[in-house]
């Protein structure tokens, strides 16, 4: 099983309750408690105008403005309904399955995950590397991204990595210097070699 972000909590429970039909688990930037990840003093991110919000490529303007990439297109096709003009005109999945998949995540117990484990993690050490949009924040957003936000990641990420060595010892740990939240976007060769070299 591979899996990306909040996946992570559906990997290790599902190798922990089926550990007979899992081989190998992957943890894509997913191997966190996300359980009090909300915590953490996020900036607000530059807010989308109204035609960033219109068709595929405009939100995919907006998504490499604010996150510095862009998504496939079919992956915006799959989250967002459009209208045969190609406009956005609803979301796909309400917006109150979001809070309550948020609202039920539980720390995991990577002790219980008995099959191999490979945790993949996109190491951002500056402001600027967390928040590619964070040039069009405003002065005060800025100052909490890189004062606020960046000394608390680091302690949470680093307390994170060691939890996931201590409680699975013979897991593989591998970090990826710059990478996005999104490795497999902003990384995609290096997170496809560590996958196949884990796989092998």
């Amino acid at each position: 099983m591979i899996g990306h972000s909040i996946a992570g909590d559906e990997i290790s429970l599902f190798a922990t309750q089926y550990p007979d039909r899992v081989l190998k688990v992957i943890y894509l930037d997913a191997a966190y408690d996300h359980s009090n990840l909300e915590d953490l003093p996020f900036p607000d991110f530059p807010a989308a105008t109204a035609k960033d919000s219109l068709s595929v490529q405009d939100l995919n303007n907006d998504l490499k403005r604010i996150r510095g990439f862009v998504f496939p297109e079919d992956e915006l096709r799959h989250q967002y309904i459009f209208s045969a003009q190609n406009f956005r005109v609803g979301s796909v999945t309400p917006y109150s399955v979001s809070g309550a998949i948020v609202q039920g995540v539980r720390m995991q117990n990577y002790t219980a995950v008995k099959c191999p484990a490979l945790a993949i993690y996109g190491q951002r050490n500056t402001a600027q590397q967390w928040f590619p949009s964070y040039t069009y924040m405003d002065p005060a957003n800025q100052q909490r991204a890189a004062n606020d936000f960046m000394p608390a990641w680091k302690i949470y990420y680093a307390a994170e990595i060691n939890r996931f060595k201590s409680e699975k010892p013979d897991g593989i740990v591998k970090e990826i210097p710059g990478a996005d939240h999104y490795v497999f976007l902003t990384s995609p060769g290096e997170t496809e070699r560590l996958i196949r070299e884990f796989l092998d």
